[in-house]
């Protein structure tokens, strides 16, 4: 198979509207839902959830795989 970018973000927005997406303190930022925002008492299982519970909802229907890209930040 060949590797093809495609424009997740606008995928995300207008094809599965997961902005605001949540699971535990883990969510999908409002403004852009290529972010994933740790809120509060988020704990890594949370945001691990949600970004498999999205990556899972693009494969069903769409058959593309995701490949993560993780960036942390020190607050």
């Amino acid at each position: 198979t060949a590797n093809v970018k495609i424009p997740l973000g606008w995928l995300l927005d207008h094809v599965f509207n997961v902005r605001g997406l949540a699971q535990g303190d883990a969510r999908v930022f409002e403004k852009h839902a290529l972010v994933l925002v740790a809120r509060g008492g988020a704990r890594f299982a949370d945001v691990d959830t949600l970004a498999n519970e999205i990556a899972k909802r693009v494969k069903d229907e769409t058959g593309i795989t995701l490949t993560r890209e993780v960036e942390t930040f020190d607050a």
